[in-house]
């Protein structure tokens, strides 16, 4: 009888380890979990594996600023952006070709080449893209387009 007792503490204590890890588990199992692939940033633009992209009507990804973005704030009117542009030919080539005009990468990456970190402005109210800029141009359009919102710490001038 006296081993039933000294021995009921470490049954209690056991038992209680198991309760807490299945609970812990059942938790971690149900807790909700963002789902989707992309942030959405309002008015059909979407920040995804460090693009800025817009749906379009048919619901696929349209690349508006290619990689690197390392920084966006957005807000009802704008999406600020702040990339270190990372070029890589090959995938772009697979979904531009190899077409020159002003939505391509081969026209974006030529402004960008001056450019050691761009800044770009996307107007959601009339779908307008402003950039790449330098951080001058790009503290200059904020202030004649009166935009409310600014960049965090990553998206500051060096």
């Amino acid at each position: 009888m006296r081993n039933r007792i000294k021995s009921f503490p470490i049954i209690l204590a056991v038992m209680s380890c198991l309760l807490l890890a299945l609970l812990l588990f059942l938790w971690f199992w149900l807790a909700p979990r963002n789902s989707s692939p992309y942030i959405d940033l309002g008015c059909k633009y979407v920040y995804v594996d460090h693009d800025i992209c817009r749906l379009d009507s048919t619901g696929c990804l349209r690349l508006i600023i290619p990689d690197d973005v390392d920084d966006y704030m957005f807000d009802d009117h704008y999406v600020l952006a702040h990339q270190n542009p990372v070029f890589i030919r090959a995938d772009y080539f697979w979904e531009y070709g190899m077409e020159y005009n002003k939505d391509s990468i081969i026209h974006i990456k030529r402004l960008c080449n001056d450019i050691q970190d761009c800044y770009w402005i996307i107007c959601k109210d009339n779908d307008s893209v402003l950039g790449p800029m330098s951080y001058k141009e790009y503290k200059k359009k904020c202030k004649i387009l009166d935009v409310k919102i600014e960049l965090g710490a990553w998206g500051q001038a060096p």
